[in-house]
């Protein structure tokens, strides 16, 4: 097994690692994969944001950070602006953006997985709309790896210094789940094995 290409610039990383922004990874309920699996409910989306901006919002005035929402290139960045209309919207720098982040906060996206190797504190954000009627699909990872759940469609209430003693402790188990599901050797990036093992076994 070869782990992902995230693991390919390990030490270039780790030297450049900074804590600067709480990131949202937010996924749109418009975008035409969602449509397929899912009736589109209006009062639903409009409810959601709204709880999940002033969840952001609490997360900025406890953090002292600057929220920044990273979307996927494909996304309506119009239309998600309009959704975010305190925070900055940006695509195509979301590598950029975990590497300098404080805190992501995510429901499905692979994108996790660089969070998770730098070693960043992360919530999994469970929401009505994104229920599939047994699970969240924030739980996906959040069920292996250990991750804080928030609900925002339940009441919120957040003690910062118990907050961070846990999102510390579960920074702790990352190891774990890169181990069983990505690399038995975390310290080699993937194309550095490939090329070790070829010359290994046949020249």
């Amino acid at each position: 097994l070869v782990k992902s290409k995230i693991f390919d610039n390990i030490k270039i990383d780790q030297k450049n690692i900074k804590k600067k922004y709480i990131i949202l990874l937010d996924q749109d309920p418009d975008y035409r994969e969602m449509r397929v699996v899912s009736d589109l409910d209006k009062n639903l989306i409009k409810e959601h944001y709204k709880k999940l901006n002033k969840l952001l919002m609490l997360l900025s005035e406890m953090f002292k950070k600057e929220v920044i929402i990273s979307i996927h290139p494909l996304y309506d960045q119009k239309k998600t602006e309009e959704r975010f209309k305190n925070y900055k919207v940006i695509k195509m720098k979301t590598e950029e953006l975990i590497r300098d982040s404080f805190l992501v906060l995510s429901y499905d996206s692979s994108a996790i997985l660089q969070a998770i190797k730098l070693k960043k504190k992360i919530i999994a954000i469970r929401s009505k709309l994104f229920f599939g009627g047994k699970r969240y699909n924030s739980d996906l990872y959040a069920d292996r790896i250990g991750l804080k759940r928030i609900d925002i469609f339940k009441k919120i209430n957040l003690n910062k210094n118990k907050l961070l003693i846990e999102l510390n402790k579960n920074v702790k188990k990352y190891d774990n789940y890169l181990r069983e599901y990505s690399s038995s050797n975390i310290s080699e990036s993937g194309s550095k094995q490939v090329i070790r093992l070829i010359k290994e076994r046949y020249f």
